[in-house]
């Protein structure tokens, strides 16, 4: 998966515009774009002097999530955190590393298929030797403000068409199904810790799985 950024127009027109897009590379293209005027974005009334931050709009939008403000307990969060490992056509950022201590970064499609996160990479690809090699990766899904963090250890690595049902699997939950292409493989990554949070009050409390077994 490659980011890109697209807009219409370039605000010449003196209409500020926000504007976020990306696209898979390959079979299968996602797109989501949108320009509209800031004040269509942010309202007017939570606009602040330049130089701070915008609270009340972010307390809105936590409010318009979790209905709450305060810190969730961890029963709460491993709800949240599962139901977003599980959400149809999420992305996640894949952390890996190469045996001398190269890192790199890529976002992918993720599935979680029997309580382990599934990706699907391009056999020559830097992120496919890095776990071949090493075994291990870090990944984050959701939005820095709501965030699941999960370290994980390589449990297999399976060509995308030697089981059926693990790409069944996959390709009910993303977005594109790796099958249809060459050269792709999955990697099935069993998670050994899991942390989740959204703001300053939830670090207490953010592991909820050590060791590979979860503390609620």
């Amino acid at each position: 998966m490659a980011m890109r950024h697209f807009g219409r127009g370039d605000g010449r027109d003196g209409r500020p515009f926000h504007v976020r897009g990306f696209f898979r590379a390959g079979p299968v293209v996602r797109y989501d774009v949108t320009a509209a005027p800031i004040s269509s974005v942010v309202p007017s009334s939570a606009v602040r002097p330049s130089g701070t931050r915008l609270h009340a709009v972010r307390r809105d939008t936590i409010l318009r999530v979790t209905g709450s403000e305060g810190a969730r307990d961890r029963a709460t969060r491993k709800a949240d955190a599962l139901a977003m490992l599980v959400t149809p056509a999420v992305d996640v950022w894949v952390a890996s590393a190469s045996p001398k201590g190269a890192p790199h970064l890529v976002p992918v499609s993720l599935a979680w298929v029997d309580e382990r996160a599934v990706i699907a990479v391009e056999n020559r690809s830097i992120t496919a030797h890095n776990l071949s090699a090493t075994g291990t990766a870090r990944l984050a899904v959701g939005a820095t403000r709501d965030v699941v963090i999960m370290d994980a250890v390589l449990e297999r690595a399976v060509e995308v068409g030697a089981d059926d049902r693990l790409g069944s699997g996959y390709a009910a939950q993303a977005d594109w199904d790796p099958r249809l292409s060459s050269g792709y493989v999955f990697f099935v990554l069993r998670p050994v810790r899991v942390q989740a949070w959204r703001e300053a009050d939830e670090i207490a409390g953010r592991t909820l799985m050590r060791d590979g077994t979860w503390l609620v």
